[in-house]
Parts: C-alpha cells; sequence; structure tokens
C-alpha cells in the first residue's frame, strides 16, 4: 500500500523528470520557473549543448559541448555556460554582470540589482549595471 509521501516523491520524480527534458526547449521565464526542479551542476558529467544544469540557484544553458570539471562551473566558465535572463518581472534573477556578448542584458529582460531593486532593460546589449549605465534601466515602480 502507498502512502500520501510516496505518491509525492512519485510526482516529484515524474516532475523533475518531465521538466529536464523540455528545459532546453522552454523560454527563459519556464526555465527559470522550473529551476528547482533541474539538475544541479557537478563536475565529472558529460554535457551536450543546450543542456539546462542549475549553480548557485540560477539556472543556465550549456553552450559547447564538454565534461564537466571544478573551475567550469556557470559563472566562471563562460564560454561554456549562458546566463537566463527573465523576460518578466516575477522570475527576475540577482544580477550577473556581463563577461561577453552572450551574456549581456536587452530590451525587457529583468534583474535583481545588488541593492534589492529590480530593474528592466531599456535598449539591447546592456553590459553594465545601473550604477554606470542608468540611462540604460528602468527601476520597478
Amino acid at each position: 500500500m502507498y502512502t500520501v509521501n510516496d505518491t509525492l516523491r512519485a510526482v516529484g520524480r515524474m516532475m523533475a523528470r518531465l521538466a529536464q527534458e523540455r528545459a532546453g526547449d522552454a523560454d527563459a521565464d519556464g526555465v527559470i520557473e522550473m529551476s528547482a526542479l533541474l539538475k544541479p551542476w557537478q563536475a565529472g558529467e558529460s554535457l551536450q549543448t543546450g543542456d539546462v544544469r542549475v549553480f548557485d540557484r540560477q539556472p543556465y544553458k550549456c553552450l559547447q559541448a564538454h565534461t564537466s570539471q571544478e573551475g567550469w562551473q556557470p559563472g566562471a566558465a563562460p564560454s561554456l555556460w549562458g546566463p537566463y535572463h527573465a523576460r518578466k518581472r516575477a522570475y527576475a534573477l540577482p544580477y550577473q554582470p556581463p563577461t561577453h556578448a552572450g551574456e549581456t542584458y536587452n530590451t525587457g529582460e529583468w534583474m535583481i540589482f545588488t541593492d534589492g531593486t529590480a530593474y528592466r532593460a531599456l535598449r539591447d546589449a546592456v553590459d553594465r549595471g545601473p550604477d554606470v549605465l542608468p540611462d540604460s534601466w528602468e527601476a520597478e515602480a
């Protein structure tokens, strides 16, 4: 006989499997929304372009196939990983300073800056925060 907890664990495993299968095709907000169900980054894993992993509670897309190793984790290896930027305020993630063109913020993308304020990018290819480029960002009203 199955308990309620057994059923909930089974549903959780099923939802995580579905999220992991669909993350590569989801839009940024969808990936951010399901990030708690996605696989965490770990060293020693063979990854393909488009795979999604979570590191430090943020989802990243694999930009080139590789075998993960210490020092190549998202945030530390920008040629291997691209961060997701929210299109809706509800999914805004902490600000990550872009290190190359693939990480810049584009018109309409949201982030939470280091002061705790949510900002929306007002133009494409914003590569600095509102402290440096205040005219490129609009603070949440």
